[in-house]
């Protein structure tokens, strides 16, 4: 993929052969006396630094893309045709009689089939048409801010079957260039701009300010419930020192303005309204929870109303209910308050002196919760809703502790006093814990949870201490026995009485047993286990020697972060012959985390691949964690593959990812 700004076409195929270094017998007019015996042309400008005569036709500079502007046949004067002007930024501009649009654009190498016809993308042999399909190697790629992708082949000089958006659809033109053609900035055409710009914690709202023929500019705006499309809203600008302002209008009529402030910043003001700052990187929630597909009734001011609900929350625990009116999709935030995650999986929302509980995930993955809607200035009464929503995330596990052999005292349907079996205390990555007992049935192993609930790390002293909180046993802390300053085995004293847990008997049905159990001793090995670890499957090789195939070939990687400060690298090579190759510890290096943030950065320095630095990944974020990537780059790196006795050398970039837990 090559960038805009390069030289991309020549639109002139044929030169005059240079005359450049040409004998011939001529006479500087400075020194009538000397006559100058070889044509001298440093310059290239086709004409003799001694004699002036024309000893040559320079070759025409290469046409760019950007240079003047691109017409369809129908440009005249009478005509409405179409304009598509390509910036030399990266920008584009297009326009025709009804329509505009705006964005990036960028030119795409491969192979592309094309037909020199004017109009369409197939050729119409009743018409005449030239029915030949030919193959070009150069596409243009115009993608609008809207997000609409339209694409067209770049070949002799021309851009063919060029696709267009219209009020009527998509349509299709050949397009040549007018290179005479000067777009005038200053005239009729304001700078092309789009600002993604978002009211705090709302990735939805939106500016585009298009260029225009006429004194005001298109606009699309979806901020504030105005969804004004880019045919009937407008815009006028002004500047005043280092302030911008820009006049938002729908029909003609102000109903904002958008300021661009000296430090940079925006406030969006709506008419008659107090402003509020826009900033230009939204948060994503981490739940969201709606009223459905179908609408609600609520009243505003009226008769009631079709409209539709949401409840948001995010990532710094708090949560909002957003109304939003169907008739003129004006919304407001009716709701504000905070929420926390139970043990239980469930959530418990808070507003003001109102709390509701929002339901643990069903066998859907769904959550729901019921809430009053309080009468004020918008929802004019007060209405009780039902909103539901998928969770996110559900809780991977992490790693666990475990037990050696335990003697329950049991009760229940299976009438054994005892049963001989084992304890494993599994932890998630969204900060729930699961006790899980497996008991030996007749012969047959039967798994079944017994006790659930939530946990917190405390790392401050180097190793860790985890406070688990169960429904069953109550509160319960690890304690530790260290080796030496980096490794340590962790140790938990579970006791219970009385807990639940059912088995599938099958065609016996569903048994349900009571565990007893004290100081049964659960142990994890910390020194064991990476503090992080980062993967990435599938990753293309760009090169592998000396494998004889470098097509197909991806790599698996991981990245592990060890309490000792090292890292090591582990490479699984897939080979299109098909082999795999594993490398274990194919490289090594230390790392590092500076904790001072709420989310540590973590920096990797490899000795193949240098310096790494994560980075979260905010749309990834939930209140219990967040993923961590890392962008590993193995120029050439080697090792040895013990079934082959050679060394494998390999060149890849891929994105790592880790995930850290806050709770």
């Amino acid at each position: 993929m090559k960038k805009s700004a390069k030289l991309l076409i020549s639109l002139t195929l044929t030169a005059s052969l240079a005359l450049s270094g040409i004998l011939a017998a001529c006479t500087d007019p400075e020194e009538p006396d000397d006559p100058c015996t070889e044509h001298v042309d440093a310059n290239g400008d086709g004409v003799c630094d001694n004699c002036g005569e024309t000893v040559s036709t320079p070759e025409p500079a290469e046409k760019q893309l950007y240079d003047g502007r691109w017409i369809t046949p129908a440009n005249t004067p009478d005509g409405e045709g179409a304009t598509l002007k390509l910036k030399e930024d990266g920008s584009y501009y297009y326009y025709s009689a009804w329509t505009y649009s705006m964005g990036n654009w960028e030119v795409v190498e491969g192979n592309y089939t094309y037909y020199k016809i004017e109009v369409g993308n197939a050729p119409d042999a009743s018409a005449g048409d030239d029915t030949t399909a030919y193959e070009a190697t150069e596409q243009l790629v115009l993608t609008a801010f809207d997000g609409a992708s339209f694409k067209g082949v770049i070949a002799e000089g021309r851009i063919w079957n060029m696709e267009r958006s219209t009020l009527q659809g998509t349509s299709w033109n050949s397009f040549a260039q007018e290179a005479d053609y000067v777009w005038d900035e200053d005239r009729d055409e304001e700078p092309i701009a789009s600002l993604e710009l978002c009211e705090t914690k709302d990735a939805s709202a939106q500016l585009i300010f298009y260029a225009s023929m006429t004194n005001e500019g298109a606009l699309f705006d979806s901020i504030n419930g105005n969804n004004i499309t880019a045919d009937s809203g407008s815009y006028e600008k002004s500047v005043s020192g280092d302030v911008t302002t820009y006049t938002l209008k729908n029909g003609g009529t102000a109903y904002a303005t958008l300021t661009v402030n000296a430090d940079g910043t925006y406030t969006y003001t709506p008419d008659g309204e107090e402003g509020f700052a826009l900033v230009t990187e939204a948060w994503t929630t981490t739940q969201l929870l709606t009223s459905g597909d179908e609408y609600i009734k609520l009243a505003f001011g009226g008769s009631p109303e079709d409209a539709m609900a949401e409840l948001r929350l995010w990532q710094d625990n708090s949560a909002d209910v957003v109304v939003t009116c169907i008739k003129d999709y004006s919304y407001e935030t009716v709701l504000s308050g905070t929420y926390t995650q139970n043990g239980d999986r469930t959530m418990t929302l808070t507003f003001g002196e109102e709390s509701y509980t929002v339901s643990a995930p069903d066998e859907n993955k769904l959550i729901s919760v019921a809430l009053t809607i309080p009468a004020g200035e918008y929802v004019t009464e007060a209405a009780e809703i039902t909103l539901t929503g998928e969770v996110k995330e559900v809780g991977t596990p992490l790693f666990s502790f475990q037990s050696e052999g335990v003697t329950f005292a049991t009760s229940g349907a299976i009438p054994m006093p005892t049963m001989e079996g084992s304890l494993e205390l599994v932890l998630y990555s969204d900060g729930i814990a699961e006790m899980m007992a497996t008991v030996d049935v007749f012969g047959t192993a039967y798994t079944t949870s017994i006790d659930r609930g939530t946990y917190t790390a405390d790392e401050s002293s180097g190793v860790p201490v985890y406070t688990f909180r169960f429904e069953n046993a109550g509160t319960l802390t690890t304690t530790s026995e260290a080796v030496d300053e980096l490794n340590a085995t962790l140790t938990l004293s579970y006791s219970v009485s009385e807990a639940a847990g059912s088995f599938d008997m099958g065609p016996m049905g569903i048994a349900t047993v009571y565990f007893t159990v004290e100081d049964a001793v659960l142990t994890y090995d910390w020194s064991a286990e990476a503090v992080y670890t980062f993967t990435a499957t599938g990753i293309e090789v760009t090169a592998a020697t000396p494998l004889p195939s470098q097509e197909g070939n991806t790599v698996d990687v991981t990245l592990s972060l060890w309490s000792d400060g090292t890292a090591t690298l582990d490479l699984v090579l897939h080979t299109s012959i098909p082999m795999d190759f594993e490398a274990p510890e194919s490289e090594t290096g230390t790392w590092s985390a500076d904790t001072s943030g709420m989310i540590p950065t973590i920096t990797v320095t490899m000795e193949n691949a240098g310096v790494l630095t994560t980075t979260p990944v905010d749309e990834s974020a939930t209140p219990t964690g967040i993923d961590l990537t890392l962008t590993y780059t193995a120029d050439g790196i080697s090792y040895l593959v013990p079934s082959m006795s050679t060394s494998v050398t390999l060149t890849f970039t891929g994105t790592l990812t880790g995930h850290y837990s806050i709770g």
